[in-house]
């Protein structure tokens, strides 16, 4: 589905990412791990087009996206929930979720809402509530929801488990598994070792890779940090 191959990306003088190469294949959840400033979002953006690349190559099914501004690249079913979870406080929850379609031109469709609806049901009963009057989890849901309302092949998440109480961390991990069964792949990058932990320890992960200083510093089955203590001090940070 996806392929990154040996991508770098500067930011001015600083090299964020050194060839990175990595892939996420159709019905896949790939978590990327590592301590904060090791280049995780730097990697979702560079994907999405939201930051320029140096070089390398980044391929969606069998289309070269690597030039493509990032209103190409979401028309192409790749949406991105960023960590900042930016929802307008002035329009109510509905609102906010139809926002990403309406400016890709998509139309407006209740059976659509209704299936998100169905994965993060905390949100019916909110629809009509402007976003000011949400708490961190529901804004965080709200975001996910409108990445979601673009019917995506692949969803890109940034730190959506960051900042939530340990309840919250598996009621989210349950609405990823609802959106994992409805057969849309999933890049996860999360910062925080116990949030990682979580994903990983529930199965819902199916393979993860951890950065560090902008390169890849482990692929392969999740369970298998937990005989690396290399890579497990890599992702607790110490």
């Amino acid at each position: 589905m996806l392929k990154v191959v040996e991508l770098h990306v500067y930011r001015d003088s600083v090299h964020v990412l050194r060839g990175i190469s990595l892939e996420v294949a159709e019905d896949e959840v790939v978590l990327i791990g590592g301590r904060n400033g090791a280049g995780k979002t730097t990697i979702l953006k560079a994907v999405l087009g939201l930051i320029p690349k140096k070089s390398g190559k980044v391929t969606f099914g069998d289309e070269e996206i690597s030039g493509l501004p990032s209103h190409q690249v979401v028309k192409r079913k790749i949406a991105y929930s960023p960590e900042a979870f930016a929802v307008f406080d002035d329009l109510t929850v509905e609102e906010n979720i139809e926002m990403g379609a309406k400016v890709l031109g998509y139309s407006v469709d209740t059976d659509r809402m209704d299936s998100i609806f169905e994965i993060f049901h905390e949100l019916r009963p909110l629809r009509k509530r402007k976003a000011m009057y949400l708490s961190g989890g529901e804004r965080k849901m709200v975001g996910i929801a409108r990445a979601l309302y673009t019917s995506p092949s692949l969803l890109l998440l940034d730190e959506p488990l960051e900042g939530l109480a340990p309840v919250a961390i598996g009621r989210f991990l349950e609405g990823m598994e609802k959106i994992k069964a409805a057969g849309i792949s999933m890049m996860i990058a999360e910062s925080s070792y116990y949030c990682a932990n979580r994903a990983i320890t529930s199965k819902l992960v199916d393979r993860l890779y951890c950065v560090e200083r902008g390169e890849i510093a482990y692929e392969g089955e999740p369970a298998g940090i937990f005989q690396n203590e290399h890579v497990l001090r890599m992702m607790r940070g110490y």
